[in-house]
């Protein structure tokens, strides 16, 4: 490995300029000096462009490109890492901030397992204010089949976006999840249990509006995904099913809910079991036969069968 290897930084921001110095700056301190930072600006219409200004004239590591237009954060992100000349790749948001010691942990991490292909760290969640709301261990690499537990603090070597490719636009509010899904694919991911990163709470940040986006976004990437993460473990994919269930139930799609929750049940009945309620259940088998199986597990499997019995004796 070469040594003290180039760290390439993406912050895209669009009208970030309330957060953006303290986001700057926290790279700025690093220990770890060999870094770029390269500032993608959405198009902002705030103060944004004056405060990058004014850091690209102080800091020769930081550097900006502005898009004409306003394109979001997955082509902001491609934009940002065309410019990257790094050996090793993140990406920050306007809000957050890193501890001073995360590039240099995260460096030495993959400098020591050349095999691992991305690895991620604990982080602080902290309210508006920076006041500190809670400390979050990160869960394992597994839990990615239910829940993008790499979150925000996070560095993969550029060899590895060569393979895996761009930031989906079509999955845009998950992209990074889809990003490290498919990346698992081909490379091995691995946490460090160091709290490494500040992230950013804003109480109301989601509409109504963009829940539902994130609710589909997020059935389009585990309807493509789960099939293919066998590296996962039945008990994570199960759960990645009973959420995409539940999400199904929450879209009124009652149909398709009972489709996936019976894939949940034929890979790890009682994981299965324990993480969905009882209504979900008696979309699939029924609410009598639901209050029975949530006592006495063993059964499930049997009972599934009967079902669909049934449901093709009640067709034909």
């Amino acid at each position: 490995m070469k040594a003290n290897p180039l760290v390439s930084i993406v912050l895209a921001t669009f009208n970030g300029s309330r957060y953006l110095d303290e986001s700057i700056r926290s790279c700025l301190e690093q220990t770890y000096a060999n870094w770029e930072l390269i500032i993608v600006d959405d198009h902002s219409t705030d103060s944004t462009p004056q405060i990058i200004a004014e850091w690209t004239r102080k800091e020769p590591r930081i550097r900006s490109v502005r898009n004409g237009i306003n394109l979001r954060l997955p082509a902001s992100l491609n934009r940002g890492f065309k410019e990257a000349s790094g050996t090793y790749l993140t990406w920050t948001s306007d809000d957050n901030r890193y501890r001073p010691d995360a590039v240099q942990k995260m460096v030495d991490f993959l400098e020591n397992d050349s095999d691992c292909g991305l690895v991620y760290t604990d982080f602080s969640e902290i309210d508006e204010n920076g006041n500190l709301i809670e400390e979050v261990r990160a869960a394992s690499p597994g839990r990615l089949a239910y829940g993008n537990c790499v979150r925000a603090c996070f560095l993969y070597r550029k060899t590895v976006a060569e393979k895996v490719g761009a930031y989906r636009d079509d999955l845009r509010l998950v992209e990074d999840w889809d990003y490290w899904l498919r990346i698992a694919r081909s490379f091995r991911i691995e946490v460090l249990h160091e709290d490494s990163y500040f992230y950013r709470w804003h109480r109301g940040s989601l509409t109504s509006t963009q829940a539902a986006q994130v609710r589909t976004a997020i059935r389009k990437l585990l309807d493509e995904h789960l099939p293919n993460l066998k590296w996962a473990g039945e008990r994570n994919r199960a759960r990645g099913y009973v959420k995409l269930a539940s999400l199904a139930e929450r879209d009124g799609d009652a149909l398709q809910a009972r489709l996936y929750f019976r894939k949940a049940l034929r890979l790890a009945p009682t994981t299965a079991l324990r993480q969905c309620k009882r209504q979900a259940l008696g979309l699939v088998i029924g609410d009598r036969l639901a209050k029975i199986a949530i006592r006495l597990f063993r059964p499930v499997r049997r009972l599934v069968r009967r079902s669909e019995t049934e449901e093709t004796v009640h067709a034909s």
